[in-house]
């Protein structure tokens, strides 16, 4: 089975108005950031990027099991790795927007106190942070959601559900590793 005719269509429309899929399903397809994009959202990010074909016709490609939902991942598994990985590693590595901004300034060597980031220090703040995961440039503009050329803690608020996940998972486990060891004495 090759590539759908709509993941080609709508990957490719992506790239033309917006320059990646990322940037695309970030700025228009899930601006709420949950992750998911409806079929509401959806025809009103094709709107906005102006396609003239039937938005409904891609919709019901692209909804293969008529869940009323589609993520990334459907329309390019690589730019969802890529987000997927980078959201978990913010999570596990800042905990806030604010918190994201200052140690990715501080890192690249700039003033920590401004509240934005440029593209040269976002590149190699995050590297000097730890992050391996390459296309540096691509999350940057993914992230410059107004199209204002900096990041501002308004485009990283879903920081703030990723350190929440990463704080469930960390009581979730000492929640068992407490209910092991109270097992463990018991016996």
């Amino acid at each position: 089975p090759g590539e759908s005719k709509a993941r080609s269509v709508l990957r490719q429309l992506m790239k033309q108005k917006v320059g990646s899929p990322l940037r695309a399903w970030v700025t228009h397809f899930d601006k709420n950031l949950n992750g998911q994009c409806s079929a509401l959202e959806f025809r009103a990010a094709m709107k906005a990027l102006k396609y003239t074909g039937s938005a409904e016709a891609l919709w019901e490609e692209l909804d293969e099991e008529k869940l009323d939902e589609i993520t990334l991942d459907i329309i390019d598994p690589e730019s969802a790795r890529l987000w997927l990985s980078f959201r978990k590693w913010c999570g596990a590595t800042f905990d806030s927007p604010r918190d994201m901004i200052r140690q990715i300034r501080r890192s690249a060597g700039v003033d920590p106190s401004v509240e934005a980031l440029m593209v040269q220090d976002f590149e190699r703040g995050i590297v000097a942070c730890g992050w391996d995961g390459g296309s540096e440039e691509e999350l940057f503009e993914a992230l410059d959601i107004e199209d204002e050329g900096c990041v501002r803690q308004r485009d990283l608020r879903w920081i703030d559900v990723e350190v929440r996940r990463r704080e469930m998972k960390l009581s979730a486990k000492q929640r068992f590793m407490k209910e092991r060891h109270a097992k463990a004495v018991a016996k």
